[in-house]
């Protein structure tokens, strides 16, 4: 986005400006507190309208990007699946990278948007199910957009959102030690821990430390 530039510069990165169309320079400051004043599901709707109409943006400008810069290969959020799709439709790699909490599906697992308690019984399992598709449901806008430039670019349709994340290489910055007890992920998921250094070192307390035990 426009409003990016100046982040992306100052870490030293090249900057290629995409999705103006939906958010012109100036607009973005505004578009984030139009957000943040709404609550629940007025809240909820609003946002996911405007993600999906910024993944269909992406669909349309980031392929001409990708390929007046002969970029070979793609590092994609696992938040957007308009990554993923450009990439298969340009024939290029890409690895997924989970910037948060990660959202890969797993019927052990609550859903990352729920606060509930982890439990292995049957009955977690099922309402872990249920939260998921509650999720698809609220998101439909979004996968029905990507579907959109799936078909049109005549890929294959995602069955789950889990099949917009990278076949080579999933990178989540949680470290696992903070994150459930999962199974079913694939072999080419690896917990790294945080991506980037802070700017300056940061203080931490040791002298509190007594014995207790630590979150």
């Amino acid at each position: 986005l426009p409003d990016l530039a100046g982040k992306v510069t100052s870490e030293g990165l090249a900057f290629c400006e995409v999705g103006a169309r939906v958010l012109p320079a100036g607009s973005l400051a505004g578009w984030l507190a139009g957000i943040g004043a709404r609550q629940g599901i007025s809240a909820l709707r609003h946002t996911i309208r405007a993600v999906a109409t910024m993944t269909g943006s992406l669909c349309e400008d980031l392929p001409v990007a990708v390929r007046e810069r002969g970029v070979e290969c793609l590092i994609v959020d696992q938040m957007e699946p308009a990554g993923g799709a450009v990439a298969e439709h340009l024939g290029i790699p890409f690895v997924t990278v989970c910037n948060a909490l990660p959202i890969n599906r797993s019927r052990a697992v609550p859903p990352p948007f729920s606060d509930w308690a982890y439990s292995n019984s049957r009955w977690a399992s099922m309402r872990n199910a249920f939260g998921y598709g509650l999720s698809a449901w609220a998101t439909s806008p979004i996968q029905r957009t990507v579907a959109d430039y799936r078909k049109r670019w005549r890929l294959p349709a995602l069955k789950s959102p889990d099949d917009s994340f990278s076949p080579l290489a999933q990178i989540c910055q949680m470290p696992a030690a903070l994150d459930y007890p999962r199974e079913d992920l694939p072999q080419t998921f690896s917990y790294v821990g945080p991506l980037r250094r802070p700017d300056a070192p940061i203080a931490f307390p040791w002298e509190r430390l007594d014995g207790r035990p630590l979150i």
